[in-house]
């Protein structure tokens, strides 16, 4: 297959998705791969469908690694949750002839979804998510916030690209960071800020609030793979 997340074994038989475990995560799962059916046998929509899972996949490997502790998977979690995700999909797809190919809609969710998603695109689709939803202004205000100051620590990367580091790492700037930055320092960088000595820092309060809203930030991308455009849908 030319992608090895796509296994066939048997024809006739259904495709299956292989996800292949990443090194630093095989210790926690205790494995270095998991197989899932995808219940289809046509080669063109099997491909389609697997490099969705496997998007998806990618951003739970990325959450857990952030290390925030509240996002504990374990391998049939993991299943059960992209199990979903195939249920929701076939739901965009109503025709019932096996020989016809996914439509439309269903074509653009996907190719959408395993392209690689930088933090401030998932901030955008997450900030929209909360807006829809009918999240206070104040609350909205806090989420970005938080999400502005997690892009000011570690630039725009791509969000596979995250690793546990860090997450750790995030956690001990947030520490050395003084109170009212942007009022009291609206010129200075992250990286002088850390090099400033004898200033008044975030409280332990306000450390744990930052890091509860970044916590929020990837749980709800690997519970809601955002799709679409920039704007994505909640």
């Amino acid at each position: 297959m030319s992608r090895n997340y796509l296994v066939h074994r048997n024809p006739g038989q259904s495709f299956l998705f292989r996800s292949s475990i990443p090194k630093d995560l095989q210790p926690k799962f205790g494995s270095k791969q998991f197989q899932l059916s995808l219940r289809c046998g046509l080669l063109k929509q099997a491909k389609s469908l697997s490099q969705h899972l496997h998007s998806v996949t990618q951003q739970l490997y990325t959450t857990i690694r952030l290390g925030f502790n509240q996002l504990q998977l374990d391998i049939d979690q993991i299943k059960q949750t992209l199990r979903s995700e195939l249920a929701r999909l076939s739901r965009l797809t109503p025709a019932t002839n096996p020989n016809e190919q996914p439509n439309a809609e269903l074509k653009a969710n996907i190719n959408l979804n395993y392209n690689k998603i930088s933090l401030s695109d998932l901030s955008k689709r997450f900030i929209k998510s909360r807006k829809d939803r009918g999240f206070g202004e104040r609350t909205i205000a806090d989420y970005l916030d938080s999400n502005k100051l997690l892009i000011e620590v570690f630039g725009d990367l791509p969000i596979e690209s995250l690793t546990h580091q860090h997450g750790r790492d995030y956690v001990e700037i947030l520490k050395r960071l003084p109170t009212n930055r942007r009022r009291n320092f609206p010129h200075k960088s992250i990286k002088q800020l850390l090099r400033m000595r004898g200033l008044r820092l975030l409280s332990p309060r306000t450390v744990c609030k930052h890091v509860e809203r970044i916590s929020a930030l990837f749980n709800w991308s690997s519970k809601d793979t955002p799709k679409g455009t920039s704007s994505g849908a909640s």
